[in-house]
């Protein structure tokens, strides 16, 4: 315990040093910096429920939100081809995964190891795998394969899609600006033929508010370039909107906004 707290110490330190990235945030998102007190308050109380993962159950986590939309999710699965499952840094994201597999989901996602190190990446899998998730490291070659692999099992693949943390993503209109996100979502979808919907865990008080989001709705064109941006400016646009409304729960800070164009 010793260790997580130095660790989420680091984090929360972290998280100040960069209040002129969360004063960029918001100015961009909601036109003003005011209230930015709001993200660290969120930060910490967010992580200290964080804390209490490996003392909860299941039906702990089933206690910190009442879900709407798992019938969309059951609406997916139906179809046999797996589920792509994006969100996006809300909240605490590590409780998001935790509480949507508590529901008995069979459940996958990756992890950065590059960006986090070996010590906290190994903290933070104990973490996501407390209620059965399986976490593939994003660094390893085969796990594109992998995860393909878990699709055609019909499993849920958790991804967040708001921050391109490998370079290689596709541009598209997200916040008012042109920006790369994770292209992988869209691939995915259209090797695999599994249906995509977003999901979210937001602070509500003293509890979360949770809900899953209708499948997104697109048929390939045949143009694989344009059906991959397509897609993931749909998934973009349904981020765009919880950031809008929540945007002290938004915890990016690698955004450059400087060095983005407007939108068209």
């Amino acid at each position: 315990m010793l260790t997580i707290l130095k660790l989420r110490a680091i984090q929360l330190g972290t998280l100040v040093r960069r209040r002129h990235q969360v004063r960029d945030n918001l100015i961009n998102i909601t036109g003003n910096a005011s209230g930015i007190w709001r993200n660290f308050v969120n930060f910490a109380l967010t992580y200290a429920d964080f804390l209490a993962i490996p003392r909860m159950r299941c039906e702990d986590f089933k206690k910190l939100a009442q879900p709407e939309g798992l019938q969309y999710l059951d609406e997916a699965l139906s179809l046999g081809k797996g589920v792509i499952f994006i969100s996006a840094h809300m909240a605490n994201t590590e409780l998001a995964a935790c509480y949507i597999t508590s529901y008995g989901y069979d459940t996958v996602t990756v992890a950065e190891l590059r960006g986090t190190g070996a010590r906290w990446y190994e903290v933070m899998n104990k973490f996501r795998s407390h209620t059965g998730m399986e976490v593939l490291p994003l660094e390893d070659t085969s796990t594109p394969k992998r995860i393909i692999e878990r699709l055609r099992a019909n499993k849920v693949v958790v991804l967040l899609g708001d921050r391109d943390i490998t370079g290689s993503g596709v541009e598209v209109c997200f916040l008012g600006k042109r920006m790369n996100l994770p292209k992988g979502p869209a691939r995915l979808a259209l090797v695999t033929g599994s249906p995509i919907v977003t999901a979210f865990l937001v602070k509500d008080g003293p509890r979360y508010k949770a809900w899953i989001d209708p499948i997104i709705d697109y048929r390939p064109t045949g143009n694989r370039e344009r059906d991959i941006k397509n897609i993931t400016q749909m998934i973009a646009k349904r981020i765009e909107a919880v950031i809008r409304k929540y945007p002290h729960q938004w915890h990016v800070f690698q955004v450059k906004w400087d060095e983005l164009t407007n939108c068209v």
